[in-house]
């Protein structure tokens, strides 16, 4: 995430081109989480899904280099995203419903390990840039990808069966805090979409003040 706009910009794409890209996986992440990720509640199940979704990035991703115009890598990145946008929700969906069947897990806790790896693995993507150059950035999100798929495997999905009733999530206790909830909401997508710029462009311009991959 943080090495995609630079390996862009060695693809050729300008930077109107660069923002088109990030904004346009944005959009196609809103429109299509929940057709995507309803896809979970058929037949094949969460876990299949995911890890179908993931082998399909990491193809995706390889294909990348091979791409000879920043238009076909523009497509390419509007089908990442397509398939981005089931990611978080069925991997968020698989931890929800474990941790309403069993109240000793903590989703909270859960989930800090993957802003940990988050953090971890973008450290370690910007030594590998820094030794072995962009071209390891679609590398090592293939990588990602399978590794994913690989996690996604070892999951025992519990199927809900129809009969079975899970504690309901719970619902705002009055009108007035519904609208407070939705005004969060408009607040935080706030806060990330000024983060745009930040996320779109402070690696190209940290590189370009000569400030090395790794740092």
């Amino acid at each position: 995430m943080p090495f995609m706009p630079p390996w862009l910009s060695s693809q050729g794409l300008g930077d109107k081109q660069i923002g088109i890209v990030l904004a346009m996986g944005m959009i196609i992440r809103m429109l299509a989480s929940q057709p995507v990720s309803s896809l979970g509640d058929g037949r094949l199940g969460a876990v299949r899904v995911l890890i179908v979704i993931q082998m399909l990035s990491a193809a995706v991703y390889l294909t990348l280099p091979t791409l000879g115009s920043p238009q076909a890598v523009m497509a390419a990145m509007a089908a990442v995203a397509l398939l981005a946008a089931g990611i978080v929700p069925l991997g968020d969906h698989l931890t929800t419903v474990q941790v309403r069947r069993q109240p000793t897990l903590n989703f909270a806790r859960i989930r800090l390990w993957g802003s940990v790896a988050f953090l971890v693995t973008s450290t370690a993507s910007g030594f590998a840039i820094a030794r072995f150059g962009l071209g390891v950035v679609p590398l090592s999100l293939a990588f990602c990808s399978v590794a994913a798929a690989c996690a996604a495997m070892g999951v025992t999905e519990a199927r809900r069966d129809r009969a079975e009733k899970l504690p309901p999530p719970p619902e705002p206790d009055s009108p007035r805090q519904a609208r407070l909830l939705m005004l969060v909401i408009a607040a935080s997508a706030l806060i990330n979409a000024s983060h745009g710029a930040l996320y779109g462009f402070a690696s190209l311009h940290w590189r370009s003040l000569g400030i090395d991959a790794g740092v």
